[in-house]
């Protein structure tokens, strides 16, 4: 592992924004874990139902509790968010533009998230 050199000095305001995007991040893998151990599976159906009521089928796991997921995941996507991924990538990126390794990353990580966003609309 080595050392990535910054373009530029990173103020207090970005190191504690990139900061809270690390922790909003870190609250949903804990969240997505503990479902998971619930039972969770992605192969469930949630919509509503003949009598007009939200249902879930095929899950164990409380409506509350995925509701709770999702509003963990808006801080990610939401454009006026302070950890608004692609802010952050941002952010990162020109603090260190030269280094080739950062680049990289970054291009994966936005591939894997354009990736994983594609159904965000029907989240709207």
């Amino acid at each position: 592992m080595s050392i990535v050199q910054l373009n530029s000095p990173v103020s207090g305001q970005v190191l504690e924004q990139i900061d809270f995007f690390r922790k909003r991040v870190a609250e949903i893998q804990h969240n997505w874990d503990e479902l998971e151990n619930n039972g969770f599976s992605v192969s469930a159906w949630v919509g509503v139902g003949s009598d007009g009521k939200l249902n879930i089928s095929s899950n164990p796991v409380s409506i509350h509790r995925l509701k709770g997921l999702y509003i963990d995941y808006r801080f990610l996507w939401g454009n006026d968010e302070p950890s608004y991924f692609n802010k952050i990538q941002k952010l990162v990126g020109k603090h260190c533009n030269n280094s080739e390794p950062v680049k990289r990353c970054l291009q994966a990580n936005k591939k894997q998230w354009d990736k994983a966003i594609v159904g965000k609309s029907g989240m709207d």
